[in-house]
């Protein structure tokens, strides 16, 4: 597999904020971080968590697939493949760090088999 480009991910969170007109400083109150923190998020001088691009994916309305596509710079997969990216993504992004980290254990023990 492709190795993911933040760089990528976060201009096209900005691209998507922008013609949406959104301004920082809204993400910056709802999330409770700086406009700062947006900024080199977007920029890719901060490092991007799940929470964020659920925030964007929403308040934007595009699916979280659209900027997970653009840092593999591919082409959309299948309407399918993406209802199903997105649910696991959602379903993860529901889940306790320990959750997470216990299910990612699991997924790599099952992939080398």
């Amino acid at each position: 597999m492709d190795e993911l480009d933040y760089k990528k991910i976060g201009l096209k969170m900005k691209e998507v904020r922008v013609s949406n007109h959104i301004r920082q400083e809204k993400i910056a109150r709802d999330l409770g971080c700086t406009v700062a923190f947006i900024s080199n998020v977007e920029n890719n001088r901060a490092k991007l968590n799940l929470r964020m691009l659920a925030y964007y994916s929403k308040l934007c309305s595009t699916p979280m697939d659209v900027f997970i596509k653009a840092g593999y710079g591919k082409e959309a997969p299948s309407d399918t493949a993406n209802q199903k990216e997105n649910e696991l993504l959602f379903l993860f992004s529901e889940m306790t760090e320990a959750e997470q980290d216990g299910l990612l254990r699991a997924l790599k023990a099952w992939k080398q088999n």
